[in-house]
C-alpha cells in the first residue's frame, strides 16, 4: 500500500488493492486503484480488479518463464560449445531437421542457412552416405539406438571427423514420427589417435 505522506500528498482518501497472483499461487505484485473520494459500489471494483489481476498475473509469469527459458537456452548453448557436442531432431514425415547452434557451428553452418535431410548428407563425405543412412535406417527399422562416426566436409578447411549417436521416437501404432540425435566433435581426438597410432608404429619398426 502506498505509504502515509503519499497518501497525503497525493489526496489519496480511499486505497483499494489486490494481489497479482501466478498460476502457481506465488504473488509477483499488486494492482490497486487510489481515489480522492470515497469508492463507492466497492465490492463490484474489487471483482473487477481481482479478473484484471488474474490475467496480469498470468501475462506476468508466461514473461517471466519465457525469460528463464531464453537464459537455459543459452546456458545450453555455451555447454555444447565447450563440448562441441551438438545436438538434432528430424521429423520423418516432413523431412525437417532442428539443428543446435553447436550442430551448425560443427557442420561449418550457419541458421540462416537452413536446414534439411539433403543438405545434412551434402556436407559428408560420398564414402560415408551409406555408413550414417543405413544406421539411421536400420534404427528406424529395428526400433534401435545407433552410433557411427563419419566426415564432415568443412569448406576450406581439413575435413571433420564426428561421433553421431541418436534413436528414433514413434507413435502409439508403431509409425516412426521423428530421429533424436547428438554430434559430437572428435576431429582433435582422432589426430592425437593417429599421431599414437604412427608413433607406437615407428617404435616397433625401431
Amino acid at each position: 500500500f502506498p505509504d502515509a505522506w503519499l497518501r497525503t500528498k497525493e489526496g489519496v482518501t480511499t486505497y483499494l488493492g489486490v494481489p497479482l497472483r501466478a498460476p502457481c499461487g506465488e504473488v509477483v505484485g499488486m494492482l490497486g486503484v487510489v481515489h480522492d473520494r470515497l469508492i463507492e459500489d466497492r465490492e463490484i471494483l474489487e471483482r473487477v480488479l481481482k479478473i484484471l489481476a488474474g490475467r496480469a498475473a498470468v501475462e506476468i509469469a508466461r514473461v517471466r518463464a519465457g525469460e528463464l527459458v531464453k537464459q537455459s537456452q543459452a546456458g545450453l548453448n555455451e555447454a555444447q560449445k565447450v563440448a562441441k557436442l551438438g545436438h538434432w531432431e528430424w521429423d520423418v514425415a516432413s523431412g525437417d531437421v532442428e539443428w543446435s547452434q553447436e550442430t551448425f557451428r560443427i557442420f561449418s553452418m550457419e541458421p540462416e542457412d537452413g536446414t534439411s535431410y539433403d543438405r545434412w548428407l551434402d556436407r559428408i563425405p560420398e564414402m560415408d552416405h551409406d555408413v550414417i543412412t543405413g544406421a539411421v535406417q536400420k534404427a528406424l527399422e529395428d526400433r534401435e539406438s545407433f552410433d557411427v562416426k563419419h566426415g564432415v566436409l568443412v569448406p576450406g578447411e581439413p575435413n571433420r571427423v564426428v561421433r553421431c549417436q541418436g534413436h528414433a521416437m514413434y507413435a502409439e501404432d508403431g509409425t516412426a514420427l521423428s530421429v533424436f540425435g547428438t554430434v559430437l566433435d572428435v576431429t582433435d581426438r582422432e589426430i592425437a589417435d593417429q599421431a599414437l597410432r604412427q608413433s607406437e608404429a615407428r617404435l616397433a619398426e625401431a
